[in-house]
């Protein structure tokens, strides 16, 4: 979410609040809620099949829309309602309860997260590791996320707009990658992966993001608008596939 009421929004549903959360991780034996979440699958799954499936595994449910970055002193008035934007402050309160369970003796740990949680792992791996022993080693996996800063087809930077009108709404920058805020004059670079990851130093990143990001597609070089655009005038190009579609033949 990138503005206030956008993210009152949110927070009415699973994917701002705890209070729509059942009493199992969403996609575990047990789960009730049928939340559209990733659930403990992938590198959380103890099948025997995953080489890490006996290492102990955190899942951290989205409950914030500004990747753990926003850190507002006091709430914001929308209407007769409040919004709350402390993600930086509940990232710091799960990194103490993580050391209290025994993080802190860690020999190994790998972050990974999906989308809005990949830029989490893009923007706080290296703060992540500052907090843990020097002797544990800290690799980040990063599963899509990698949002670019890039023109759309019109030459207009609408998603650099977007992603920054969110931050300066969440007072999010200063948390973004320290690294990163320490050698840019602008701090707003820091903002986009592409940007921030040659800063980083102390973690090794094995990233994973599909060429074909449907996300940054439509999202950000805007080819679905473009399409619909010109679908209008021509008529007869809706029998070409769009995007997301031809992205899944190549």
């Amino acid at each position: 979410c990138m503005t206030d009421q956008s993210c009152l929004a949110r927070s009415k549903g699973w994917l701002g609040s705890s209070k729509q959360w059942g009493p199992v991780p969403a996609g575990t034996v047990g789960d009730t809620t049928k939340n559209p979440s990733e659930g403990v699958q992938g590198l959380l799954n103890n099948n025997a099949s995953n080489p890490f499936g006996n290492w102990t595994a955190i899942f951290v449910e989205y409950c914030d829309g500004s990747s753990y970055t926003s850190d507002r002193a006091e709430p914001a008035t929308v209407g007769q309602e409040k919004i709350y934007y402390r993600g930086w402050r509940v990232l710091n309160a799960l990194i103490e309860d993580w050391l209290k369970q025994g993080m802190d003796k860690a020999g190994a740990v790998i972050l990974s997260g999906t989308s809005a949680g990949g830029l989490t792992t893009y923007q706080h791996a290296e703060y992540i590791k500052s907090r843990l022993a020097a002797t544990t080693r800290v690799v980040a996996v990063p599963d899509a996320g990698f949002f670019l800063d890039l023109p759309d087809v019109d030459g207009v930077y609408k998603w650099r707009a977007s992603l920054n009108q969110g931050f300066a709404t969440w007072n999010g920058t200063g948390h973004s990658n320290a690294a990163c805020l320490s050698a840019e004059s602008d701090d707003t670079r820091c903002h986009f992966p592409n940007y921030l990851l040659p800063h980083v130093s102390t973690v090794r990143f094995f990233i994973m993001n599909s060429l074909y990001d449907t996300f940054h597609l439509g999202n950000i070089l805007g080819l679905a608008a473009a399409r619909s655009r010109a679908v209008k005038m021509h008529p007869h190009l809706a029998a070409v596939p769009p995007p997301a579609a031809m992205a899944v033949r190549h």
